[in-house]
């Protein structure tokens, strides 16, 4: 089989199960989480718009751009990206803990070897 062939249908499925996470935890129901990742698309969003209608066309046409356009795509890139890491930092505290189960069978097994 071919290496692209095994590649594309696990990023198509990857890709299914993020969204399909994502789409149950923080857009169907609303928390922290949700708060969080609305705020970084928001916040990435903004910077695209002021980087696509005021920042690039000035650079294009070898135009100096604004102080104020350069520190509001900056302040809104940079506030996006923090806010989403405390997105990931949320969302990887408030996985459910899964219980440990102890085998004696195994700690016997374990000690003899070691012994």
């Amino acid at each position: 089989m071919n290496s692209y062939g095994m590649i594309l249908p696990l990023l198509i499925y990857w890709s299914k199960s993020i969204c399909t996470t994502i789409f149950s935890k923080y857009i169907y129901r609303f928390n922290l989480g949700s708060f969080l990742l609305i705020s970084s698309v928001t916040n990435l969003l903004v910077s695209a718009v002021l980087f696509g209608l005021q920042i690039y066309p000035n650079i294009s046409r070898g135009v100096v751009v604004t102080p104020g356009n350069a520190s509001g795509f900056t302040s809104s890139f940079l506030l996006s990206v923090v806010i989403f890491c405390f997105f990931v930092l949320y969302d990887s505290v408030s996985r459910v803990k899964v219980k440990k189960v102890f085998f004696r069978i195994y700690a016997k097994d374990k000690n003899t070897i070691i012994k």
